[in-house]
């Protein structure tokens, strides 16, 4: 068995490179700290059994990232953390979106159902005892997945023990595997959020973009039991009491500023081959971007002047542009930085390095693979983003599923499965508008099938496995037909058993399901035995690496769990003639309201202290109060709401994007492009005390002025 280990990787020359684990991180990556001027060390980061940093930064939801900043358990996190639940609590008469929310009291204080907070108690490495339940690394992927998936399972199980709930991940594509433990927390309530027009200021004119000038915050609160315990809501629950939280430094900031950030970032893919990464920017994002284009455009023209078609699509429709808009910088940046160029010459050092023999069959082989991968991926990406993009075809297919579910169910699970039913039929109706939803069919349709004929791998309609009446005829049906129309939903479902059969037999679930049978039979098969073997080879790939060019693998792949990267703020130039400031200010806010753009809307409030320059004692009388700043911190998504540090541990901002020419940093990190957006901590503060009213909140907590 290979022995691997990542404990004391060097840092080479791309310094500001990194997604360190805080008890992985070698003594290289403390010492830089210190060159830096950092007084952190690895206990001050992370301790198992004893506070430290990482007692204070949340696992918030499934996929973003908060911070203890009380100790009476009140946590920040970005606006579009908390947005879809800031969304589900509001309505047209109290609408949190638009009004925003500030709580007089705990006990105004909004419960949120679903939403967690988990606090991290350990990360251990795995890999002797995962190597021993499944011993073979490389084996085929099918094979191995399942042993792996078991393993995890039992030491999940074994694990998880003393309200502490264990997680098994795998790092470096498989080669090693961690377990992280975490306290998980229920009763998580909305404390605070300004409105809407500040929390997304720029909207999509901004997102992803530099100069910024969003108050992208919300604040909740973790209760639990009276040991600060996880508990199930109860009204009588109590505010926990963290064992650390974060002292928040409003002190001014200047370029070279040292940052820390730390959090959960989601995903990343650094080791990738070059051919891989010529899919990606091919492929994969241009295809998606052309079908999200046109579904975002025809949603605007519906929702621009319609607020309860605003309210209905808003969650939906912020997530989906997130990723268009994403995707066209990652291009931008891939072809900027020549990192396809770059990788097929490293590539090439070592098809003729002294380990040419250990390389070039996985070369082969991964050339291989893709070849026949790429052309039905091609069909998986219109499935998902043209065919599954009409919402009538998603909610059919997702619908018959359920159905299916409930006819094979146990009579002892009958009842939760038509409950589950019912939750996920008005759940679609609150986001779903047939007039819209035809609008994006008429233009989806005929696409999707037009593609399906000149692709010859299909054979979908070459076999006649699908007749195509015209669009304007099957709409008349599918738009009129009662399975669209959620009365007639809720009231077949007092009579479970008879709603499935019906709902199986409906024209529109068949004619769904004629399609998916086809993509998840003929499709999705083959593909997810490719990229198993894809996958395979990039397992062995990366243990290449590890063992013969170790200063190219420093770090593992973020994988959602807890990492922390360092840098400075400081400024950029994107492209020739263009250089952008480190911070922006409150006169940007009032610049781009001026400018009419719809995006830039402000409430009268702000609006007011804005004009007058009066900020209080957040900034001398008549200056602009710094409300941004960029830094070359190396995140991701799930790094949404992570704490920004300086170097005393001190929090003075929150990270809440990236720069849109930087965003390939998922795939390659370029620090002259590479730029992560935060919130200043002194700007946020000045919003809840002004703007929100909110005294009591700032009473809370720690602060350093000065």
């Amino acid at each position: 068995m290979l022995a691997l280990s990542f404990s004391c990787f060097m840092l080479s020359a791309r310094e500001e490179e990194g997604m360190w684990v805080p008890v992985k991180a070698g003594k290289m990556v403390w010492t830089r700290l210190a060159e830096e001027g950092f007084t952190l060390d690895s206990n001050a980061v992370f301790q198992a059994n004893q506070p430290s940093l990482k007692d204070a930064v949340l696992l918030f939801g499934k996929g973003c990232t908060g911070s203890f900043i009380s100790g009476r358990g009140l946590v920040i996190t970005n606006h579009h953390c908390g947005y879809d639940y800031i969304t589900k609590l509001s309505t047209l008469q109290k609408d949190l979106l638009k009004n925003g929310f500030w709580a007089s009291s705990d006990a105004d204080e909004l419960p949120c159902p679903g939403l967690t907070v988990s606090v991290p108690m350990y990360i251990r490495d795995i890999t002797e005892t995962v190597n021993q339940l499944c011993p073979d690394t490389f084996a085929k992927s099918a094979a191995r997945e399942i042993a792996l998936k078991n393993a995890y399972q039992e030491i999940e199980r074994q694990q998880s023990v003393n309200g502490i709930t264990a997680v098994a991940k795998s790092v470096f594509a498989g080669n090693q595997h961690m377990l992280y433990g975490y306290k998980v927390y229920k009763d998580v309530r909305l404390v605070g959020c300004p409105p809407e027009a500040s929390g997304k200021f720029g909207e999509e004119s901004d997102n992803w973009m530099w100069p910024r000038h969003t108050a992208d915050f919300a604040l909740f609160r973790v209760y639990g039991d009276t040991n600060s315990q996880p508990a199930e809501y109860n009204s009588e629950n109590q505010p926990v009491i963290p064992a650390r939280f974060l002292e928040i430094s409003a002190k001014p900031v200047r370029e070279g500023y040292p940052a820390l950030v730390m959090g959960y970032p989601g995903k990343t893919n650094e080791y990738l081959f070059s051919n891989i990464i010529s899919v990606i920017e091919q492929d994969d994002d241009p295809i998606r971007i052309e079908a999200r284009t046109e579904r975002l455009s025809i949603w605007n023209s519906f929702i621009r002047n319609n607020d309860t078609l605003k309210l209905m699509y808003a969650s939906r429709f912020s997530s989906i542009a997130n990723g268009w808009k994403k995707w066209q910088g990652e291009i931008l940046g891939l072809k900027k930085s020549r990192v396809i160029e770059r990788r097929m010459n490293a590539e090439k050092n070592y098809a003729t390095g002294k380990h040419a023999t250990v390389f070039l069959p996985m070369k082969t082989s991964i050339e291989k693979h893709l070849s026949d991968y790429i052309p039905l991926n091609r069909i998986r990406l219109k499935y998902n983003e043209v065919f599954m993009g009409i919402d009538a075809f998603a909610f059919s297919d997702k619908m018959a599923g359920m159905a299916k579910e409930f006819l094979a169910a146990n009579d002892s699970l009958k009842d939760v499965q038509r409950k589950k039913m019912e939750t996920e039929i008005r759940r679609f109706f609150k986001e779903f508008s047939p007039r819209v939803d035809r609008a994006v069919f008429m233009k989806f349709f005929p696409d999707f099938f037009q593609f399906l004929k000149k692709n010859p791998s299909t054979g979908l309609i070459a076999e006649n496995k699908i007749f195509l009446p015209s669009p304007e005829s099957i709409a008349e049906k599918i738009y009129a037909s009662p399975f669209l129309k959620q009365d007639t939903l809720i009231k077949w479902l007092e009579k479970p058993e008879k709603a499935c059969v019906k709902i199986l037999k409906n024209d529109l679930v068949l004619f769904t399901g004629l399609v998916s049978q086809y993509y998840r039979q003929e499709v999705e098969p083959q593909l997810i035995r490719l990229e198993g073997e894809i996958g395979r080879i990039n397992r062995q790939y990366q243990a290449f690496l590890l063992k013969y060019y170790p200063d190219s693998i420093r770090y593992p792949d973020a994988n959602g769990t807890l990492r922390f990267s360092f840098g400075t703020v400081r400024s950029y130039s994107p492209r020739n003639g263009v250089q952008y400031h480190y911070a922006t200010t409150t006169d940007g806010i009032l610049e781009k309201y001026l400018s009419g753009v719809a995006d830039y809307t402000i409430d009268s409030m702000l609006y007011s202290h804005l004009k007058s320059q009066d900020f209080g004692s957040y900034s001398p009388k008549g200056q602009a109060l710094q409300t941004c700043f960029i830094s070359t911190c190396h995140t991701t998504g799930g790094n949404s709401g992570s704490p920004v540090l300086n170097a005393s541990g001190q929090m003075f901002a929150i990270n809440f994007d990236r720069c849109w020419e930087g965003t390939m940093s998922d795939l390659e990190y370029d620090s002259s492009l590479c730029r992560n957006i935060m919130l200043n901590m002194r700007y946020a503060l000045f919003y809840i005390d002004k703007i929100g009213k909110a005294e009591r909140l700032l009473r809370e907590m720690k602060i350093q002025w000065q």
